[in-house]
């Protein structure tokens, strides 16, 4: 399955950072929203590819999104 939520790292009262399994971020853009779970959340960051090392800032299969309790890992990411 693309984009099946793997890991989730909370940054207490400001981020989420979602990995994802099999990433396809072709259509990921900042500041877009994208549905989990039947919910939106807006994206802050994402992988940065530069030619020259390091090849980007996050991991390539990594993004974050604002602060939530929500349950999100097993959950598939849509980018609209």
């Amino acid at each position: 399955m693309k984009n099946k939520i793997i890991d989730v790292y909370k940054i207490p009262n400001c981020l989420v950072s979602i990995t994802v399994e099999n990433p396809d971020f072709s259509k990921l853009r900042m500041n877009q929203f994208v549905e989990i779970g039947g919910k939106k959340y807006k994206v802050h960051s994402i992988p940065f590819f530069r030619s020259i090392p390091p090849k980007s800032i996050l991991k390539q299969d990594t993004f974050t999104i604002d602060y939530t309790d929500d349950e999100l890992i097993d959950k598939e990411v849509l980018f609209n």
